[in-house]
């Protein structure tokens, strides 16, 4: 059992602590409806998730916007303004590790999420999780703050897809309105989500 103090803001992830931060999402995202689609056998989705979540947010890490909180309880990757994912990356691992009935779907619903990405500066988050034992702490609103005030002090929105509903209520609390849908075929429904400075 962690102890944690909740006033206490989060660290930024150094080095020597990314593999840890990775393995606290992949607890966080173990249940989560859009990325257990895509990889639905335990095996497979312990195999793929730690490289998928280092294609698509690991850029993070080297620009000091990884953020853990409570020992390392709860993550949050956020890519500033011009920094992508890997897209590269996250075609081989589709590739390679999603079952070929869901592939066509999986590229459809990227195309979505860069058709509804916002075009101009803004700050996204591709990553924020609590391992389930820490859920419901308030965790997941101390790691956002940084970046948020950041967003609200350089007069930035900031941007993410939530893939389970449930978390819906909770970045809408934050400030965050939904912008759209994305689905396709058997998928479920991802949610995109957009936050101006306050």
């Amino acid at each position: 059992m962690h102890s944690f103090d909740p006033n206490r803001r989060p660290s930024r992830v150094h080095a020597h602590r990314e593999a840890n931060a990775i393995a606290t999402l992949t607890l966080a995202f173990s249940a989560d409806p859009a990325n257990r689609w895509c990889w639905p056998g335990t095996a497979e989705y312990l195999a793929a998730f730690p490289e998928f979540v280092r294609a698509l947010g690991g850029k993070a890490f080297a620009a000091e916007c990884a953020f853990e909180i409570a020992g390392g309880a709860g993550a949050a990757l956020w890519l500033p303004p011009g920094a992508e994912p890997d897209e590269a990356q996250l075609i081989e691992i589709i590739q390679r590790s999603v079952h070929a009935s869901r592939q066509n779907d999986l590229f459809e619903i990227i195309q979505q999420m860069g058709q509804l990405h916002p075009q101009t500066s803004h700050w996204y988050l591709p990553f924020v999780g609590v391992e389930p034992i820490q859920q419901n702490r308030g965790l997941g609103a101390l790691l956002l703050r940084p970046i948020l005030e950041r967003c609200d002090h350089e007069r930035l929105p900031a941007y993410l897809e939530s893939t389970n509903a449930r978390n819906i209520r909770f970045y809408e609390s934050l400030g965050f309105r939904r912008v759209g849908m994305i689905q396709s075929g058997t998928s479920p429904t991802i949610v995109p989500m957009l936050r101006e400075p306050q």
